[in-house]
């Protein structure tokens, strides 16, 4: 028994995961670029870079309990600038030669109001949740590519009756949250209940209602197929300077997910 359930979480692990304690820190570790099952000794990895395979052992990402240096292992250090109560999103980005980077994006009054930098395409991106760019969605097809998505929260608010097809092609079912309070209140989606699994390689349709000014899930299907460029969508950190800790995007409160806005 104790096998099995090692495999299963094995398999529940994504390569690059960022990790924040369960008690309250200001180090959040960042994992392997593979996971190997000890069962089955199959082998999942972090997407090409560039089309190179990423070698990465792992690393820490440190941050001040104020403004100050953050302190990237391996990598290169990077600052912020936050006031009290204030909430900052950090992006935290992948080379071909593993080495982590990251952007910082602007300080906001509430978690709500975070938004969460644009990075580099020639750099892998983090996590589980990132930024879509409004550009992204016009061709009418986005491909979530990342093992490491958990969730999706947001979308960047459409035009009135506008449709997007979203595929999963993560590897792994993921949920659409629903009405998250952390996205931008125009970004939300609407599933009609309190979330909706998405399994791999399903499909879903999403048209935007500029009424309720919100996305609505308006169909699916369990495999999916279509036109539209692969990107790989991952995960950002935030951090707080009033309760002086910071959370892996595990959720804006501590749950894996994916902001598309």
């Amino acid at each position: 028994m104790d096998s099995t359930l090692a495999s299963v979480n094995n398999e529940l692990t994504p390569p690059g995961r960022l990790i924040a304690a369960s008690t309250p820190s200001l180090v959040v570790t960042v994992g392997s670029s593979s996971v190997v099952n000890p069962n089955t000794s199959k082998n999942r990895v972090l997407p090409f870079i560039n089309n190179v395979p990423v070698a990465f052992a792992g690393g820490t990402i440190t941050f001040p309990s104020t403004s100050g240096t953050i302190t990237v292992s391996p990598g290169t250090n990077g600052t912020i600038t936050i006031g009290a109560n204030q909430f900052v999103a950090v992006l935290v980005q992948l080379s071909s030669s593993g080495q982590m980077s990251l952007v910082t994006g602007a300080a906001a009054g509430s978690l709500g109001a975070v938004v969460i930098p644009a990075g580099s395409i020639n750099l892998l991106s983090l996590g589980s949740a990132a930024t879509l760019q409004a550009a992204d969605i016009l061709g009418g097809v986005v491909r979530l590519t990342n093992g490491s998505l958990v969730s999706v929260s947001g979308i960047p608010a459409g035009a009135a009756g506008q449709v997007l097809i979203v595929e999963n092609k993560t590897g792994a079912t993921i949920t659409i949250n629903n009405d998250d309070a952390g996205a931008s209140a125009a970004n939300r989606i609407f599933t009609g209940s309190a979330g909706v699994s998405m399994p791999n390689n399903a499909t879903f349709a999403f048209t935007y209602d500029a009424v309720s000014t919100h996305w609505m899930l308006t169909g699916g299907s369990g495999s999916g197929s279509g036109s539209g460029g692969s990107k790989n969508y991952l995960s950002a950190v935030v951090t707080s300077q009033s309760t002086r800790q910071t959370r892996a995007m595990v959720t804006l409160s501590l749950a894996q997910r994916l902001d598309l806005a």
